[in-house]
């Protein structure tokens, strides 16, 4: 497929990291398009934190760890922009805010339901997220998936519903996850 081409197709990246050690942290960004097949892999190295960083971060350690070093990082390298990127690491807000891509934050895989629930478009309540990710997150369901986007992209939501339709409605949005730790745990083991 061309280059041209894959701009036309609707294509969604998925962000994770993965802890192999209490101090070490990799990250992983998958591109799909809508049947499901990859178009891009990127991972990290392993980004070690020592006291000092645990000490002087505090709880904004993972924040920039995840979002600022590891995310931007991974996101420079893609060739192809997706329309959104899901994560299910709420310490990426930071991410969120500086992206121009939209980052959609997975709270709830998908229960078993015969269709599309129309968007909820409530706010979260107090507490559904962890410390270190922004409460004025707005709740979106999609496919029986609860995902929350930040307030500045909350009017983006239309255009979101729209490319995630053309995804079958079989498709597992908390699926590619594994994939991306299956491939990070495969590329530990040939370095």
């Amino acid at each position: 497929m061309s280059h041209a081409n894959l701009s036309d197709s609707p294509v969604l990246g998925f962000f994770t990291v993965v802890q192999p050690t209490d101090d070490d942290f990799c990250g992983g960004l998958l591109l799909l398009n809508q049947h499901g097949h990859p178009l891009e892999f990127h991972c990290t190295e392993c980004v070690r934190t020592n006291r000092a960083q645990q000490l002087l971060y505090g709880a904004a350690l993972r924040p920039f760890l995840f979002g600022e070093r590891i995310g931007r990082a991974l996101i420079s390298k893609m060739s192809v922009s997706p329309w959104a990127l899901i994560t299910d690491l709420p310490q990426v807000a930071g991410l969120a805010e500086s992206s121009t891509t939209p980052v959609l934050l997975m709270l709830a895989a998908r229960e078993e339901s015969s269709g599309r629930p129309e968007s909820a478009g409530e706010s979260p309540p107090s507490g559904a997220f962890a410390e270190d990710s922004p409460a004025n997150w707005q709740i979106e369901n999609w496919g029986g998936y609860q995902l929350a986007l930040s307030h500045q992209q909350r009017e983006g939501w239309p255009e979101i519903q729209k490319q995630l339709s053309c995804f079958p409605t079989s498709f597992v949005l908390d699926e590619p996850f594994e994939r991306i730790r299956g491939a990070i745990e495969e590329v530990a083991k040939v370095e």
